[in-house]
């Protein structure tokens, strides 16, 4: 995102930003990763929201169609991890 309101959602453990943003395309949502925004290395998993030139309702779409995205990854098996963890990522 070039510039614009935003803000930063973090991700519960074990959900990774790139298996949300990919599931996110997935459903006509585009989200960008946290992790090319830190300053300091690994971190916590996180999304960045845009939402500057949206409507009311173009919001509410494309919070539905996050969640429907998230809940896709959720339907794993249980025990199923998303990936595995980026490179370099340790912990949250």
């Amino acid at each position: 995102m070039a510039a614009g309101l935003h803000f930063v959602v973090w991700l519960p453990d074990g959900m990774w930003e790139d298996d949300v943003v990919a599931a996110a395309a997935d459903h006509g949502v585009r989200v960008a990763r946290v992790g090319p925004h830190r300053l300091t290395g690994p971190g916590r998993q996180g999304l960045i929201l845009g939402y500057g030139d949206l409507t009311e309702d173009r919001i509410a779409e494309g919070v539905q169609a996050l969640a429907a995205a998230v809940r896709t990854l959720n339907e794993r098996p249980p025990g199923e991890p998303t990936r595995s963890p980026p490179t370099g990522i340790t912990d949250r």
